[in-house]
């Protein structure tokens, strides 16, 4: 028989990373609840009302640090999906000044994460990155915030790392749109093209994620 080894006491038992960013991700938001808000109140900054296409807040929220920046905001047209109130849209900074956009996450009027989705270029005039470096910037994803805006900054970045791979995976779907069309038509920049703004989604299901990590709402 083999020795059996010390038992491990629950500080040295491996953590499970996903458990310890939904277990955030649920204590902000029960956090906020506590004082009769919400993530999507939350984001507005102070601001008494959404106003459409304005970023909350006003001139976006940037960690020069951790090369991060977000804002949240909703389109004139109405909701681009039912339930939607608006969304979050999640950077990395470059040190040139330019940026990538990393995720969006749209929001109920709740608080409450329906949905993942990436944009074309156009959308955010964001810089072109390969999903391999995406993936790598999401794998360090980090927001840091001071004042009201501190616990959607924490909020977005245990957010973020927990659909890491939700994310992924939608990196690698747009990669994968965009060659298929420039393979057809190479005269032409599909990622200017304004006939298409969303070109990937994923609906999510926050409570039954953290439901499947031992944890509830």
């Amino acid at each position: 028989m083999r020795p059996v080894g010390p038992l491990r006491t629950q500080e040295e038992r491996p953590v499970n990373p996903a458990a310890e960013h939904g277990r955030r991700v649920l204590e902000i938001m029960l956090d906020l609840a506590s004082r009769g808000r919400h993530v999507t109140l939350a984001a507005l900054a102070g601001s008494a009302r959404m106003r459409a296409w304005r970023h909350h807040p006003e001139h976006d929220a940037d960690d020069p640090d951790h090369g991060t920046r977000f804002y949240y905001h909703a389109h004139g047209s109405g909701p681009r999906w039912p339930g939607e109130h608006g969304h979050f849209h999640v950077f990395h900074v470059k040190r040139n000044g330019g940026f990538v956009h990393l995720l969006a996450i749209s929001m109920t009027d709740t608080g409450l994460p329906v949905r993942l989705f990436l944009t074309n270029r156009w959308v955010t005039g964001e810089q072109w990155s390969s999903a391999e470096q995406c993936h790598a910037y999401l794998d360090r994803f980090a927001c840091f915030r001071r004042g009201r805006l501190a616990p959607v900054a924490a909020w977005l970045t245990a957010m973020v790392r927990l659909y890491r791979d939700d994310a992924c995976r939608l990196h690698r779907r747009r990669e994968q749109w965009w060659i298929s069309r420039r393979d057809i038509d190479r005269s032409r920049d599909w990622l200017e093209s304004r006939r298409h703004e969303v070109l990937v989604s994923r609906r999510i299901d926050l409570p039954d994620r953290l439901a499947r990590l031992g944890l509830s709402v």
